[in-house]
């Protein structure tokens, strides 16, 4: 009896996904894990047993599993890249992540008004990540506060953090696949600094950078250093500088404000400025013979439509009753999202997270959706 996993990839045209299967012991009895997604991308994870059983069992569902992927054209990993186990998947850890409210361009001269000191960084179009450096163990959390798995790599470069003393150290991160962005120190070395004023977080921000940088694990580990702002105009071509590179958006946070969990009714210390609006929506059905999907919001308890949603042909089916994470240009009031565009499957949230106080309209057009 001994634990085994097996790394596979589909590549068919422009479609490119990895998965990874893993027969693990636990507590006395077997697991059999998995992780999926496309390459470069933040994998999902999920398990076969929910509690450890035999090993001649779970024995079966690993090759049961393996082969149900070969048989539909995935082979043996050829990249090299490894992804992190995941036995732990799914449990609950402390990590609760601040949240942010939305600020709109004509409002960028309220950040001046309400922020004494004025921090911006970008916005990264990956999935929230909390990352604890502990004595025993690397965990990884989501943004729900559940235990998730990282690549190899990543999980490496933390560990060689972990040797050169970054013990108790807890990070904020945008998990973009192939690397973390930190962006947020929560804890320096078994120093708890949440409630320091992130103006001072962003000097141990700057030193885990530098750190980063002498051990070389850059290619898997990258500090976004806060700009400061001292003008509207700097503010300005901030913004135009991320919008000429594709970036997602502007993050700006008050440099006199602590880190706390959640998000406020409205405004807040930390705010983000969106190049396209994006909302957490669930599948109402799937279209019959083609790549679409009908989607759905919670409207004061009561599902309504907002329209169809096109799936790309690299990017698995999503399944009825999941939530989906879609941008658009901006909803059209009792109708549908205008060009929405399919990002991907959000298992990290629950069904509260898609409700209608999301949407961005566009003023002065209403309609029906059939």
């Amino acid at each position: 009896m001994s634990n085994e996993k097996i790394s596979l990839s589909f590549t068919d045209g422009s479609s490119d996904k990895v998965y990874q299967a893993e027969l693990i012991e636990v507590d006395g009895g077997f697991n059999v894990n998995f992780q999926y997604g496309r390459r470069g991308k933040p994998l999902q994870s999920g398990t076969k047993t929910k509690t450890p059983i035999p090993y001649k069992d779970a024995k079966k569902i690993y090759d049961k599993l393996v082969q149900s992927k070969t048989s539909k054209g995935y082979l043996l990993e050829e990249t090299g890249i490894e992804y992190a186990e995941t036995e732990k998947a799914g449990e609950s850890t402390d990590f609760k992540p601040q949240l942010l409210n939305t600020i709109n361009e004509e409002n960028l001269e309220e950040v001046f008004k309400y922020f004494p000191k004025v921090f911006m960084q970008t916005k990264h179009d990956g999935e929230r990540r909390g990352a604890s450096i502990t004595s025993l163990e690397i965990i990884a959390s989501n943004r729900r506060g559940l235990r998730v798995g990282l690549q190899k790599p990543i999980k490496d470069a933390l560990e060689k953090l972990k040797d050169g003393g970054f013990i108790d150290t807890e990070i904020d991160t945008e998990d973009m696949g192939g690397h973390l962005v930190v962006f947020d120190v929560l804890k320096f070395k078994g120093l708890d600094i949440k409630e320091n004023p992130f103006s001072e977080r962003v000097n141990y921000l700057n030193q885990l950078g530098e750190e980063i940088k002498s051990k070389k694990l850059d290619n898997a580990l990258k500090v976004d250093s806060p700009t400061i702002a001292d003008s509207l105009e700097k503010v300005k071509a901030f913004v135009e500088r991320a919008r000429s590179k594709n970036e997602e958006g502007v993050v700006f946070k008050n440099g006199d404000s602590n880190y706390y969990e959640g998000r406020p009714s409205s405004g807040g210390d930390a705010l983000k400025l969106k190049f396209v609006e994006s909302a957490t929506l669930r599948v109402a059905s799937i279209s019959e013979g083609k790549r679409s999907v009908s989607i759905e919001i919670n409207d004061n308890g009561n599902w309504v439509s907002v329209g169809k949603c096109t799936i790309p042909a690299n990017q698995d089916m999503p399944n009825q009753g999941e939530l989906i994470e879609v941008d658009y240009l901006y909803a059209i009031k009792d109708g549908a999202l205008f060009q929405p565009i399919y990002k991907g499957k959000r298992s990290d949230l629950d069904e509260s997270a898609a409700i209608i106080s999301q949407l961005k309209y566009k003023k002065g057009i209403t309609g029906t959706f059939n």
